[in-house]
C-alpha cells in the first residue's frame, strides 16, 4: 500500500486497488481450499471422521447418559436413581483418563474396535435384558445388578475409545489446508446427531419399545466395530503427510 502511494496521489485510487489485491488473494484462498476438497485424501479423510461421529452418536451414547435414571427404574435397579447417574459420571472421567494413558501405545484403532465391539455387547444385553421383562416382568426381579454392569461396561467402552478417539482422529487425518473447514463440517455433524438422538428416543422407545432400541444400537456398534477395521487408518506415531498418502495422496 505504501508503493501504491508513491505511485499515486488520489488515496480512493490507492484504496480501491488495495481492495482489489485483498479480494484477488482472498478468492485464490478459496478456490485452493475448495480444490484440496476433491483431492482424494481429503474425500477419505471425511468419509472416516463423518462416519466416526455418526457410529459415535448411533451407539446410543445420548440416551443412556440423559436417561439413566428411566432406564435404572425401568430395571428396577436396587440403587436409588440419583446415586446410579452419579456413578457413570465417575466411571467415565475415569475411563478417559485411562484413555489417555494407553492410546499412544495401544493404538487409536484397536481401541476403537474394542470399544465399539464391548458397547454392542452391552446394548445387546439390555436390549435382551428389556425383552424379557417385557414378556415376564417377575422374571427379571432381583436381576438389576445385570442392568447396572451393563451401563457401567457400555460407558467405560464409550470413553476409553468411541467418545474421546473420533475428536483425536480428527484432528490427525485432515490435511492442514482443509482441517478448519472439515473440523467445523464434522464437529456440527455429530452435535445434530447428538440433539437427534436425544429427542428422538423417547418417543422412538415408547413406539417399539426400550428393547428394541437398544438391539439397534447394539447393531449399529457393530457396523461401526466393521467400519474402523476396513476404512480408519491406524495413525499412531505417523506424520499427516504420511496420513494423507495412506489416504490416497499421490
Amino acid at each position: 500500500m505504501a508503493v501504491l502511494k508513491r505511485l499515486c496521489d488520489d488515496d480512493t485510487v490507492v484504496q480501491n486497488e488495495t481492495n482489489e489485491l485483498i479480494k484477488e488473494e482472498l478468492n485464490r484462498r478459496s478456490q485452493n481450499t475448495l480444490q484440496a476438497f476433491y483431492r482424494k485424501s481429503s474425500k477419505k479423510a471425511i468419509l472416516i471422521a463423518f462416519g466416526l461421529m455418526f457410529f459415535q452418536q448411533l451407539s446410543g451414547i445420548n440416551a443412556v447418559i440423559f436417561y439413566t435414571n428411566a432406564i435404572f427404574t425401568d430395571a428396577n435397579v436396587e440403587l436409588e436413581p440419583q446415586y446410579a447417574t452419579i456413578l457413570i459420571g465417575v466411571i467415565q472421567v475415569i475411563a478417559t483418563l485411562g484413555s489417555t494413558l494407553v492410546v499412544d501405545r495401544v493404538g487409536r484403532k484397536i481401541l476403537l474396535m474394542a470399544s465399539f465391539s464391548l458397547m454392542a455387547l452391552c446394548t445387546l444385553s439390555l436390549g435382551i435384558f428389556y425383552a424379557v421383562k417385557e414378556n415376564n416382568e417377575e422374571s427379571v426381579d432381583g436381576k438389576g445388578w445385570i442392568c447396572l454392569l451393563a451401563l457401567c461396561l457400555f460407558i467405560v467402552a464409550f470413553s476409553i475409545g468411541a467418545g474421546p478417539l473420533p475428536w483425536l482422529c480428527l484432528s490427525e487425518i485432515f490435511a492442514s489446508d482443509i482441517r478448519a473447514i472439515a473440523g467445523s463440517l464434522t464437529g456440527t455433524l455429530n452435535w445434530t446427531l447428538a440433539f437427534a438422538v436425544t429427542a428422538t428416543y423417547p418417543p422412538v422407545r415408547e413406539k417399539i419399545g426400550p428393547s428394541a432400541c437398544f438391539i439397534a444400537f447394539a447393531v449399529l456398534s457393530l457396523i461401526g466395530t466393521l467400519f474402523v477395521k476396513f476404512v480408519v487408518p491406524e495413525t499412531k506415531g505417523i506424520s499427516n503427510a504420511e496420513i494423507q498418502k495412506l489416504l490416497g495422496d499421490e
